[in-house]
């Protein structure tokens, strides 16, 4: 739905409430506090009803929302009212999806991830702006918000829908999605229909074991967003349950790459508005591991731990045993480079991603993991060595770099590059509260440049405070625990 502005522009009389000041309730303002940073905004009416006849989206750069359905302010759910509201806490927005009047006294809210937040007074068609006017909120950027009036209803012409008037589209992200679990794709099917119609989704690999749930969750994800980028991860491989329809999972992948051709979704280098996505093919290998191996516990072997050991099937000159894998999957990337070369001299933004990890770094410490050889099976140098080569070896201040695998939230910068992780995981995990996230999955990466850094990101939050210590090989109490069973 998009609804064209009809209104003046503000008066140049009209003056700006200043931050950290309480609007006074006696104007035609609302009492509202404005803080520096990551603002709320917040209006309602004073009238019995809101206008009946649109959907109000008066929904933030955020991605975390929870739909349900409630009542306003009543118990009858009759009148088939949504709320959608932030896992933080943020209530965004009531709406009605049907021809009827809102509840007046519900609160909208919308959380701008910019500190650059103006309010002005709109008089409309009217030169009284004490008596009729209308409050509009909108981000200098360009995202028009919401609009509410001291009328009993608010002209349908006048209402405005944020998804219509965005500068540019947002960036979300999201990895390990794992939709062969009823919970996660029905996270998926909850989605947002009308949010993201503008938007780019970036999927950072592990999206479904099954060729069938693969092409059905990104078909879902396609009816929800503009633009839909994939790069395969090892679940994605796997050929366990497939039957006889796979010679090895390099036929696989062909696949599914064929299935992203036909359903419009990205695997290669583009540019969106100004910002280059650029997918980058990858695989694991046990050199990427550095760091001081535990011992004096009993840990299983990688082909025990690993289940890619034995669901993934490869020709006979590659091995999950070497680096014969990490270097195929890098050559991919080959193909792309001239696209590559085009969006590093063309864009001012850039954001690559890939399902493994690049960089050591962005995987706690051994000690602290339940399998501590898992860094054996979740990076790759070459990856660092592709990444460094588009970002460049000091990176800046606008590089960054999503990926995938291992479930642990992380936002962190190393060596000038913006390097994230935002899982959707297991169901078991979220339940735990160990990894992943769900309310506030897809996050938002960009928004009229990258957004404010992903919290709570429990592991890279620990390293910005605590100095890593590979050589420490002593376990953490809760591993400890675990081995002494």
């Amino acid at each position: 739905m998009a609804l064209i502005l009809q209104c003046s522009p503000p008066s140049p009389s009209c003056s700006l409430p200043p931050f950290n000041s309480t609007i006074n309730a006696c104007s035609c303002y609302s009492s509202a506090n404005w803080p520096r940073r990551a603002m709320d905004l917040s209006c309602f009416s004073w009238q019995q009803v809101l206008p009946a006849s649109c959907l109000y989206n008066c929904l933030s750069d955020s991605a975390g929302l929870r739909v349900s359905n409630v009542s306003g302010m009543r118990t009858d759910h009759s009148k088939n009212i949504l709320w959608v509201q932030r896992w933080r806490g943020m209530g965004l927005s009531c709406f009605s999806p049907r021809e009827q009047a809102l509840p007046a006294r519900c609160m909208y809210n919308c959380r701008s991830e910019s500190a650059e937040t103006r309010v002005f007074v709109m008089s409309g068609l009217y030169t009284n702006p004490l008596k009729k006017s209308m409050l509009w909120l909108r981000r200098q950027k360009g995202m028009n918000v919401c609009w509410f009036s001291r009328q009993t209803e608010l002209p349908a012409r006048y209402l405005h829908n944020c998804l219509s008037d965005r500068a540019r589209p947002r960036v979300f992200v999201v990895s390990d999605l794992h939709t062969d679990y009823l919970e996660n794709m029905s996270w998926v099917r909850r989605l947002s229909s009308v949010l993201y119609k503008k938007d780019v989704l970036i999927v950072a690999g592990d999206v479904a074991e099954t060729y069938k749930n693969f092409v059905n969750t990104m078909s879902e994800l396609r009816d929800r967003f503009q633009v839909v980028f994939f790069v395969p991860g090892n679940h994605d491989l796997w050929c366990r349950r497939e039957g006889e329809n796979y010679l090895d999972s390099l036929e696989k992948l062909d696949m599914l790459l064929d299935a992203c051709r036909e359903l419009g979704v990205s695997t290669r280098p583009r540019t969106i508005d100004g910002v280059g996505i650029i997918p980058l093919f990858s695989w694991y290998h046990k050199s990427f591991d550095k760091e001081k191996d535990v011992t004096g516990v009993r840990i299983p072997s990688l082909e025990m731990a690993c289940k890619d050991f034995h669901a993934c099937k490869w020709p006979e000159e590659l091995s999950n045993n070497d680096a014969s894998l990490s270097q195929y999957f890098d050559l991919l990337n080959e193909k792309n480079l001239n696209a590559m070369e085009q969006i590093t001299k063309k864009s001012n933004q850039i954001i690559t991603f890939s399902h493994f990890i690049p960089r050591q770094e962005l995987c706690p410490e051994k000690r602290m993991l339940f399998y501590p050889n898992l860094p054996k099976i979740i990076g790759s140098d070459a990856l660092e060595v592709r990444i460094r080569s588009i970002h460049g070896q000091r990176g800046s201040t606008s590089a960054c770099h999503v990926f995938g695998h291992t479930h642990f939230c992380w936002d962190a910068v190393l060596d000038g590059i913006r390097y994230v992780q935002a899982p959707l995981a297991y169901p078991r995990e979220r339940k735990r509260r160990m990894n992943g996230g769900e309310d506030w999955l897809p996050f938002c990466v960009y928004d009229c440049g990258l957004t404010e850094q992903l919290s709570p990101s429990f592991w890279s939050d620990y390293y910005t405070k605590n100095k890593r210590e590979p050589e420490n090989t002593e376990l953490a109490p809760w591993v400890a625990r675990f081995y002494k069973r």
